[in-house]
């Protein structure tokens, strides 16, 4: 009987990777990961670190063709791990400029997620946009903290040749832009254009707003609280659960939050993330605009220095711009600085810094909340939260407001029955790329995605068919988890957003008190049924292996990535003869 769910070949593929000794060095967002890890995620990601060296020797070409057993064991670990044949589609979400999103079932199991595909030809040609690691990143980090109701957790990463995915959980009353679009069409007090008026959006009622806003707020606060910018706030972004719940998601503008050069300041993003506009144009701080084009100057001119503005970076103050932009668009239906063209809106955002445009109120809408924008879409220097993100929490329509229980609020009727979106059938499938990567044979390998903003190392970037492969991508759930799915079934909606408040790297509570204890599976018993396909064993006894990766080798962090590559052919040929040798004992026996 072959390995046919994911969860046999979990148990089974995990391990033989625990019987491989070393790990492949990492650096930069991964090595801190591993820091903060428990025990168990540790574990999780060593083993993804495994399985893409296995992966990427076999993509790349990199194991001698006369080298049976690295080959077997290349194409063994492809077609064993987690991968698109796992998930059935159930239709298109969105798609983007990068990839798409897809609402999918795990093969043999009810739960719905999002995959969202990127392909790596793309992936590479925007590299300096588009950070990876730091949205896979920010994603576990909220699985990590068992109380964060704000940002989805990570199910599962994996990469393809042509591809990276990610799992994440489905919302299946779409998003705040979504909700605008849905609503009957009807237009604020002000005078609008006729062309104008055909791109504005429906509006929300201010009760409604003030549902979302502290949803919003508390997203943003909780990116920041972990040392990160979002840089793209926008409704398109905030995704609608149940219990009228919100998160915030879409990392891959994601900037990290460092120290500015004077003390008494919070922090900023680093230099090195400014030097291009990154964004969306109708939500962009003027800052953003003012410091890439600074940059751009100064590397034209040759000069070094720059002054403290430049070499600071911004403030993480740019994402309650795109707040303000975004509750002015929802109350309003356009975005506050919305022209016929972006050159025309850029014109006015940086008009607002120079303060030769100012917006003074915000008509049809209560005092404090007019307040409220008119403090967020200002200045940079004068900006509410620019010094503290308590400022907005602190703010008069905010008030009464116990921010530890934002659900427990009376809820509006307006969002208690939100309609769920409509999938598209049109789109499905449709992230590969219309040339094959494969075919020109360049592939570029990173130990992290976000180390290649900046000055790349790598010589052949104007190729547009050159991608790369990421040691560290993968993260797969374990065997026991995935088990755990079976009982996990919603009563109430019929593509289901998995729960909140659990970690998902611990047994998930819907596994049954009376699942059954499984002996440990031997490294060998797993090895001889990932190459034979055989009949699967019992699940893995994570409990066994736990202590040996309680913390990061310092040997690994320094090790490079061909002495890993020799050290994996040694344990695969070692526990090769251990095989055979049990095989030649079963013989006799």
């Amino acid at each position: 009987m072959p390995l046919s769910s994911y969860a046999e070949r979990a148990s089974a593929l995990g391990a033989v990777l625990d019987e491989l000794d070393d790990t492949p060095p990492i650096e930069g967002l991964s090595a801190e990961l591993e820091m903060q890890a428990n025990s168990e995620l540790l574990l999780t990601l060593q083993r993804g670190r495994k399985l893409d060296s296995l992966l990427i020797d076999l993509w790349d070409s990199h194991i001698p063709e006369h080298d049976d057993l690295a080959l077997e064991v290349g194409r063994l670990a492809e077609s064993t791990h987690l991968g698109r044949r796992d998930f059935e589609s159930q239709g298109t979400v969105g798609q983007g400029q990068y990839g798409t999103i897809e609402a999918v079932k795990l093969c043999g199991y009810r739960c719905t997620y999002a995959l969202k595909t990127i392909r790596k030809d793309l992936a590479w040609r925007n590299r300096a946009h588009l950070g990876l690691s730091i949205e896979r990143h920010i994603h576990i980090l909220a699985g990590l903290d068992v109380g964060c109701a704000t940002v989805p957790s990570l199910f599962a990463a994996f990469q393809d040749i042509d591809c990276y995915h990610l799992v994440l959980p489905y919302a299946p009353f779409g998003s705040l832009w979504d909700r605008m679009s849905s609503l009957p069409r009807k237009f604020g007090t002000s005078a609008v254009s006729a062309p104008e008026a055909e791109d504005r959006l429906s509006c929300m009622t201010e009760e409604e707003v003030l549902w979302w806003a502290p949803q919003m707020v508390s997203a943003i606060c909780w990116v920041h609280e972990k040392g990160f910018a979002h840089r793209d706030v926008k409704p398109q972004n905030f995704l609608l659960f149940p219990d009228s719940q919100l998160q915030l998601t879409d990392f891959g503008s994601a900037a990290p939050l460092e120290r500015s050069l004077a003390s008494y300041e919070r922090l900023r993003v680093p230099i090195t993330y400014c030097s291009l506009v990154v964004g969306t144009p109708d939500y962009l701080a003027p800052e953003i605009l003012i410091l890439a084009k600074l940059l751009l100057n100064h590397s034209k001119s040759g000069e070094d220095s720059a002054t403290n503005y430049v070499e600071q970076g911004y403030g993480s103050s740019i994402d309650w711009w795109s707040l303000g932009a975004t509750l002015h668009e929802m109350l309003r239906g356009l975005p506050p600085f919305w022209r016929p063209s972006v050159p025309e809106t850029y014109q006015t955002v940086i008009a607002v810094e120079d303060g030769s445009y100012k917006i003074s109120e915000v008509n049809g809408v209560s005092e404090s909340l007019s307040d409220f924008l008119c403090c967020l879409l200002c200045p940079s220097h004068l900006r509410l939260g620019a010094a503290d993100d308590a400022e907005i929490r602190d703010h008069a329509v905010f008030k009464d407001l116990d921010w530890t229980k934002l659900l427990k609020r009376p809820r509006p009727a307006v969002v208690s029955n939100l309609p769920p979106i409509a999938l598209s059938r049109s789109g499905i499938g449709s992230h590969t790329s219309s040339f094959l990567t494969s075919s020109f044979g360049k592939y570029l390998v990173t130990n992290d995605i976000s180390s290649t903003i900046g000055p790349t190392i790598f010589q052949d970037h104007r190729d547009l068919a050159t991608t790369y492969h990421h040691h560290g991508w993968s993260l797969e759930p374990s065997a026991r988890e995935v088990e755990g799915l079976k009982d996990d079934i919603s009563q109430s909606l019929a593509m289901r957003t998995p729960a909140r408040g659990t970690d998902f790297r611990q047994t998930p509570t819907t596994i049954t008190k009376s699942a059954p204890r499984h002996r440990p599976l031997l490294a060998a018993d797993a090895w001889q049924q990932v190459r034979t396909f055989g009949s699967p064993g019992p699940d893995l006894d994570m409990g066994e292996t736990n202590d040996r990766f309680a913390s990061p080798s310092s040997s690994n962090q320094v090790k490079s990535l061909e002495t890993w590559h020799d050290s994996l052919r040694r344990n695969i040929a070692g526990l090769h003869e251990r095989l055979r040798a049990l095989q030649d004992l079963a013989s006799a026996g």
